[in-house]
């Protein structure tokens, strides 16, 4: 089965994504997840390998207590990966989620307890807002010099 480009028509240089929630639920393992991302950044790298790429973690909702250990299995070995990776960036907001107890903040979701409320994305802003600033507007002083 040929496959439809996603990336290379709009020539990105940065791509955020976030996956591995609803495959976790439905039955992948965290291997299984791992490997995706993996194939994903091969696919983004045979179109350029300047492209940043950031993997907003798997975030814990009430709704999906039954997967927690997994999806904090597929959140290390994610993060383990992108660490040794050039332009990948792991964002953990797995933690920012959880209670003092480690449970799940309810306040952060919708009545269906697994899809964002607004506050629960106010959390990933909190995350995602400063790595967006130090990519795509970098300190003057980090930049390459210019010929």
């Amino acid at each position: 089965m040929k496959q439809k480009a996603v990336v290379r028509p709009y020539h990105p240089r940065l791509i955020v994504i976030y996956g591995g929630d609803n495959d976790i639920a439905s039955g992948k393992s965290p291997e299984r997840v791992l490997a995706d991302f993996q194939e994903f950044i091969r696919r983004v790298r045979a179109t350029s390998t300047n492209i940043e790429v950031a993997m907003i973690s798997i975030k814990p909702s009430p709704s999906r207590l039954a997967w927690l250990h997994d999806q904090k299995r597929a959140n290390a070995l994610m993060f383990d990966y992108a660490r040794v990776q050039k332009n990948v960036t792991f964002l953990p907001i797995f933690d920012e989620f959880l209670d003092q107890k480690g449970a799940p903040k309810r306040e952060f979701f919708l009545a269906d307890q697994l899809h964002l409320s607004g506050s629960g994305y106010r959390v990933w802003k909190h995350i995602l807002a400063p790595y967006l600033d130090r990519v795509l507007h970098p300190s003057p002083s980090l930049a390459p010099p210019r010929e």
